[in-house]
């Protein structure tokens, strides 16, 4: 599992980091089916900027998908671009819409977002 903590990174509002981080991404399962990424390990653009009521994260890389066509159940290998965003509030109290489920503890766990990022970028059929 690939996380970052973010204690490391010092920024005041109106300033960005970036960086390339290889995430690891291994497998997952999507409605009982299991699906592989190959590589497991892709290099994704990281870039977190500093609002002045929270932090802003931003997730891209390429993935490519080997699994069940969702329709037919055929052996399928779909490249998928993938570009996901989250935001943290720096004070969110009990609202869920202020935070990302990816930071715990000033970590971030960029394989786990990296992973619903990509059944989100799956295609329906």
């Amino acid at each position: 599992m690939t996380t970052l903590s973010l204690r490391q990174i010092r920024l005041r509002s109106g300033e960005e980091y970036r960086d390339t981080k290889d995430v690891e991404l291994g497998s997952f399962e999507l409605g009982g089916q299991r699906y592989l990424t190959v590589p497991g390990t892709v290099p994704a653009d990281l870039t977190i900027t500093r609002a002045s009521t929270g932090s802003v994260f931003g997730l891209s890389f390429r993935a490519r998908v080997h699994g069940p066509c969702y329709r037919c159940l055929a052996d399928a290998v779909v490249d998928i671009p993938v570009s996901a965003r989250e935001y943290q509030a720096t004070n969110p109290g009990e609202s869920e819409e202020l935070r990302t489920p990816y930071v715990e503890e000033d970590q971030l766990d960029l394989s786990g977002w990296a992973r619903d990022a990509i059944v989100l970028a799956l295609p329906d059929k």
